[in-house]
């Protein structure tokens, strides 16, 4: 993943129409349809013909899963994984493998609810994809840069994508940038494909801002020089313990969590999914603690220069709002 294909775009929607864009020039594979296997795209930007022109979205995945717990804390998880995992040779096998150009995927669902992927779950995306010539894209929005305690997703879980859309922590969310990375095998193969003098045909008025490229710059600097993807590493069993801590708070389901991000889901109300979640974060947002909501899902992404402390605040502010909450 040592190149970049096109100018640096704004966000993370724009990153994913580049990768889009991307597509025709990479695969040998006569369609151009793109199969998103957990419908958790990062961002609502993807315009109406990009989308009839060159994607193909698939399905929404449901996780069964069987906990085995110990005083309250889950200490593993089996999923149905073969289901899951082998879905995309499934739709193969309905449209064919030379129709599919790409997969995109969140390697952590994120948007979705902290969803964490089966083990072998990437790794046998990765294996399908290889075999039958398809390209496999990770969107690294959310977990790009630190987040999971490694520079990547893909470095974390050790899977290699064929591309890495990423924004966010790309310049620490202070000026909006997206990026596509991709490898020079890739890379080589759009310049064959561009018109003379074009890198890539794809570009919007603000595409690689000076300001916004001094912030990424900067940004990639600090992670550097701070040593905030190990600091995150260090920082996720605490974190983890905190998180876990929440267990008895009333409504609590069910706590995911891997590195620096979590997932707190809340019985819904009978009749009003998502009324519940919506209620506790604004309590939360008046008492100082900023969350995210997907459905009845309250998701935590702390800083990574946040300290032990800051976590135990963080939880406790979330207690009370949801123990408020009926």
């Amino acid at each position: 993943m040592a190149k970049k294909s096109g100018s640096a775009e704004t966000n993370g929607g724009e990153t994913h129409q580049a990768a889009d864009k991307n597509i025709p020039a990479l695969t040998t594979n006569q369609g151009i349809q793109v199969s998103d296997n957990q419908n958790s795209l990062t961002s609502g930007t993807r315009g109406p013909v990009l989308l009839e022109d060159f994607v193909l979205r698939e399905k929404i995945f449901h996780f069964e899963t069987d906990r085995k717990c110990k005083d309250g804390r889950i200490i593993s998880v089996s999923l149905t994984v073969s289901p899951i995992r082998d879905d995309l040779n499934r739709v193969i096998a309905v449209h064919g493998a030379d129709t599919i150009a790409a997969v995109i995927v969140e390697p952590m669902a994120g948007s979705t609810g902290v969803l964490i992927p089966p083990k072998g779950y990437l790794e046998r995306l990765r294996q399908i994809a290889t075999r039958h010539g398809i390209l496999l894209i990770f969107d690294e929005v959310i977990t790009g840069f630190g987040r999971l305690g490694a520079a990547t997703a893909s470095e974390f879980f050790g899977v290699t994508p064929d591309l890495i859309t990423c924004a966010k922590g790309l310049t620490n969310a202070t000026v909006p940038m997206g990026a596509v990375a991709l490898g020079a095998k890739i890379y080589d193969a759009i310049l064959a494909a561009s018109p003379p003098g074009i890198d890539l045909f794809h570009g919007y008025t603000y595409s690689g801002h000076p300001l916004a490229a001094a912030a990424g710059l900067a940004t990639l600097d600090l992670y550097e020089s701070e040593g905030l993807f190990e600091r995150a590493k260090e920082l996720s069993q605490p974190f983890a313990d905190v998180v876990h801590g929440l267990k008895d708070v009333p409504h609590v389901i069910d706590i995911r969590n891997l590195g620096l991000v979590a997932g707190i889901e809340l019985e819904p109300r009978p009749g009003a999914p998502g009324a519940r979640a919506m209620e506790v974060f604004h309590r939360c947002y008046d008492t100082g603690l900023l969350t995210r909501v997907t459905g009845d899902i309250i998701a935590l992404s702390p800083p990574l220069i946040s300290e032990p402390a800051h976590f135990a605040q963080m939880a406790q502010m979330l207690s009370e709002a949801i123990s408020a909450t009926a």
